[in-house]
């Protein structure tokens, strides 16, 4: 989100949070496997997207953030499943319109092999080391599916997606045909491995699909079996407030649509992944430290020119599902500071 879009709605938002921050939390019971969407109709998960997706413009080619102007990466279009989620929510078929045409815009840009043209890159070959990126995107466009389907909206909407069914089974052909070399070059990152387990995953599901979906779970046990014994996630072989937060939202939606043995190992590892982020955010202020971050907050890498910051919005959304998921009433709360702390640094000019 822009610094300008922030500084615009701050004053709406912080009025929004002082108010779900003053009024006692419900209860909420872990028992049984909630829905996904009932994970984003929590109080503080509905104030943030209430903010953020009247600033998502998506241009009239379905273009999103910096496929706005022109086409740059498909990875990009990922954050078009938020308007999907605030859409089915708050029954705003604008959102939903504009989600999905956002999510289907990228199979323009499909090469024969079932790649993504990537003009960001120069349009090099996708190999093993790259794929993570498209994974970003078609575990996306899988998990605004399979919102859809289990909404009022399905009939109207989930063909749309679907239409692209022979083209996403191309991509997942491809995929599977050097899923050892994706296994191995993201094993490093958790975060990648979670992506790929919901793109994996998602489609597994809508399709009836066995063969995608025990890859699916072969991701999800390789992120499983990656975990530090400190509880985080590790990524480039080290600790990362950020990354870690990825990949536990990730792995938060793929628990919701995993097996019946697979999803109790799933909850009790990310319990102990969200124990080891929580700990490193101040339950006032919600910053988030990066005091033993290896990938960001430091300077230590880059994107696109930009030196890489924690990604706050998606640390808040690990924290407003593990609301529901985890049954931990204070969490989405904490994910309000987090985004409130985020919006005070912009001002700031990121200091």
């Amino acid at each position: 989100m822009s610094k300008t879009i922030f500084r615009r709605h701050h004053a709406i938002f912080m009025f929004v949070l002082s108010v779900i921050c003053l009024r006692a939390a419900e209860p909420v019971s872990s028992a049984g496997s909630p829905k996904q969407i009932s994970c984003v109709k929590t109080k503080a998960f509905q104030a943030y997207l209430a903010v953020k997706i009247p600033g998502m413009k998506v241009s009239s080619a379905g273009g999103i953030g910096r496929n706005v102007k022109a086409f740059s990466d498909v990875a990009t279009q990922r954050s078009a499943l938020l308007l999907v989620l605030f859409g089915v929510s708050n029954d705003d078929t604008v959102a939903i319109d504009n989600g999905v045409k956002a999510l289907t815009m990228p199979f323009a840009y499909q090469n024969n092999d079932g790649t993504f043209k990537c003009p960001a890159a120069g349009n090099k070959k996708i190999g093993p080391r790259e794929i993570y990126g498209e994974a970003m995107f078609i575990g996306a466009a899988g998990e605004a599916a399979l919102v859809l389907k289990d909404s009022p909206y399905a009939d109207a909407y989930l063909p749309k997606l679907l239409a692209y069914k022979d083209q996403i089974k191309r991509w997942f052909a491809h995929v599977i045909a050097i899923k050892d070399e994706v296994l191995s070059a993201d094993r490093d990152f958790c975060n990648r491995l979670a992506f790929d387990a919901l793109a994996f995953e998602s489609f597994g599901v809508l399709f009836n699909d066995r063969e995608l979906i025990d890859i699916g779970e072969a991701f999800i046990r390789e992120t499983l079996r990656m975990q530090a014994e400190q509880g985080y996630y590790p990524d480039n072989k080290g600790p990362d407030t950020s990354y870690n937060a990825v990949t536990v939202w990730k792995m938060q939606v793929c628990s919701l649509y995993a097996g019946e043995k697979l999803k109790p190992l799933m909850l009790n590892s990310i319990a102990r992944a969200m124990a080891w982020e929580i700990e490193r955010i101040d339950s006032q202020t919600g910053a988030v430290s990066v005091d033993d971050n290896v990938r960001t907050g430091k300077g230590q890498e880059k994107f696109l020119g930009h030196v890489k910051d924690v990604n706050f919005e998606e640390v808040a959304y690990s924290l407003f599902y593990w609301e529901m998921l985890g049954g931990d009433a204070k969490a989405g709360d904490l994910g309000g500071k987090v985004i409130a702390y985020m919006m005070k640094k912009y001002e700031r000019g990121g200091k």
